[in-house]
């Protein structure tokens, strides 16, 4: 994908969002009424090496998840307004980004997982001024990955695990040295399809489907070297 400026990708999620948020995606799993609600905050923020998007590092304590790389986020509560409003609230509490210094650029489809809860996905996009303060109970780690990397579609790959009687597929996307997989890759594959349909300006490739065996655990383990947000 040719080089487009902080900008320019600014301009193109803008239009995106403004036009429509439909387009071909092909669900991992099926969406039902009886999964839990929960949304995250897709953070764009201007960095040393451009517009980045912000991951977490799990805690390895936590029940659910440890040590996995996730977005900021979590469940939706009974008093919080709308998905979006529980997305800040969650990413307020867990990496000290305030609602008011996130403009909301727009909402990607809702996004089941295989641990029952319907995801929905805000962009947003962070100040210049954030300072990250971090909740040391759940967040061990905050980092970015620049935007054009994750919209391009040869960094993405397709994953398939033998689960009892299942086969499981998810995607994955290795970045110095990181495995960021399941259902977080699987949000920004989608976001980089939503970024890449005919409705977009200046868009990227449409993303790459490829397949390949791997254990899930080893997946997991793989998940190695440092590095925190830095602007």
């Amino acid at each position: 994908m040719e080089a487009v400026s902080d900008q320019g990708l600014l301009t193109s999620l803008r239009a995106r969002f403004a036009s429509s948020t439909t387009f071909p995606w092909e669900a991992e799993w099926p969406l039902h009424a009886e999964q839990s609600g929960a949304s995250v905050l897709i953070a764009l923020a201007p960095t040393t090496q451009g517009l980045s998007v912000l991951l977490t590092r799990r805690t390895d304590h936590l029940y659910n998840h440890p040590g996995q790389i996730s977005f900021p986020g979590g469940r939706i509560e009974a008093d919080d307004a709308s998905p979006i409003d529980a997305a800040l609230r969650e990413t307020e509490e867990e990496i000290g980004l305030r609602s008011a210094q996130v403009e909301v650029l727009g909402v990607l489809p809702d996004y089941a997982t295989s641990s029952g809860f319907c995801v929905t996905p805000v962009v947003g996009l962070a100040s210049p001024d954030f300072v990250p303060k971090l909740d040391d109970f759940e967040v061990a780690e905050l980092f970015s990955v620049p935007l054009h990397f994750l919209l391009q579609a040869n960094n993405y790959q397709r994953h398939r695990v033998q689960l009892k009687e299942m086969i499981r597929h998810f995607y994955a996307v290795p970045y110095l040295g990181r495995f960021i997989w399941g259902a977080t890759a699987g949000m920004l594959a989608m976001f980089a399809a939503f970024m890449a349909s005919p409705h977009a300006v200046d868009a990227p490739p449409a993303i790459a489907r490829q397949s390949a065996q791997t254990d899930l655990g080893a997946s997991a383990s793989a998940e190695t070297g440092s590095g925190v947000y830095s602007v």
